[in-house]
């Protein structure tokens, strides 16, 4: 399978060999004008009148991983909003496939994909970024234990573990290392209704999940 570009997509998206590699070795691939496809491998998100290409993406799990060839935003006023859309999605397909951290391997990512990844906890790992996605609910000790493993898996560097954090610091663990939840930290919990097509557009609740209920 291979994955072909415009020449007004190959100028906006510079693609490397590299890059083709990732292409070529996707299971599956999806075009769409609206949305970007967060369970396909390869992800398009472009206008029809005239085609312009706004964002690409492209990753595939490896050894507990999400690996990230391609992540690009073009650059338009809607760059940064996208560009953290795109940090969403691939939390979602990390937590989809089972996968404990994301690793962006794009040698020349958007400078809004960088921006956008620090923002969400991402730190350098040589010439990549990194990510932690940690499915779990404990302690401090619990969560950083696996947020250790974590690291471990993509190779990167550990982060350090305490027996208790404050407020502030547990709730910066649960927004860099969603879903984590911290417990025991003294953080407020609220329950919030909301219409299920909402939810699943804004926070990405898994789909059938509670199908009866109508907000």
């Amino acid at each position: 399978m291979s994955c072909t570009c415009s020449p007004a997509a190959r100028q906006t998206f510079s693609a490397t060999s590299s890059t083709a590699a990732w292409a070529n070795d996707a299971r599956s691939s999806s075009h769409r004008s609206d949305a970007l496809l967060s369970k396909d491998t390869i992800g398009w998100l472009y206008e029809t009148r005239p085609v312009r290409f706004r964002a690409c993406l492209v990753h595939k799990p490896e050894g507990g991983c999400l690996l990230v060839g391609l992540a690009r935003v073009a650059e338009t006023a809607l760059a940064p909003t996208l560009a953290r859309q795109l940090m969403r999605t691939l939390r979602l397909a990390a937590l989809a496939t089972g996968a404990a951290c994301i690793r962006i391997e794009d040698q020349y990512p958007s400078r809004h994909i960088q921006s956008a990844a620090f923002e969400d906890g991402y730190s350098r790992d040589g010439t990549h970024l990194v990510g932690l996605v940690i499915d779990a609910v404990g302690q401090p000790l619990t969560i950083g234990a696996a947020a250790v493993e974590a690291s471990r898996q993509c190779r990167a560097v550990a982060p350090s573990q305490v027996a208790t954090l404050t407020i502030m610091a547990a709730a910066e663990w649960e927004r860099y290392w969603w879903p984590a939840k911290v417990v025991g930290t003294g953080i407020k919990n609220y329950l919030i209704p909301i219409r299920q097509e909402f939810s699943v557009e804004l926070l990405g609740r898994p789909a059938g999940c509670s199908e009866g209920l109508k907000g």
